[in-house]
């Protein structure tokens, strides 16, 4: 998955979370309370993560700013299998920051 924010000095940022300190520090973040104010999209392939869970609604449920984005026709690797689709994604929510 590729998740991409902005902040207010438009310093981009991509990341990908962990199932180990990652997922400890959403829980500790959960419990209280905090919500990521940063603009969100995140990118994902249908035929990946996006099998397992709705990837949009878990972050828009900790997040207190829009997130965007959606599921590729593809697996893991989108960037490689769909880079027009995922180019123009990006150009879409950069120019809209």
């Amino acid at each position: 998955m590729l998740l991409l924010h902005v902040d207010d000095s438009c310093y981009v940022r991509g990341f990908q979370a962990a199932a180990d300190i990652g997922l400890e520090m959403d829980e500790a973040d959960e419990r209280a309370g905090n919500r990521s104010w940063h603009r969100f999209t995140s990118l994902g392939g249908k035929n990946s993560v996006g099998q397992l869970w709705d990837v949009l609604a878990t972050w828009r449920a900790k997040a207190a700013s829009t997130v965007t984005g959606r599921g590729l026709d593809c697996g893991h690797f989108l960037q490689e299998e769909r880079p027009e689709e995922t180019f123009e994604e990006l150009q879409h929510f950069f120019g809209t920051v």
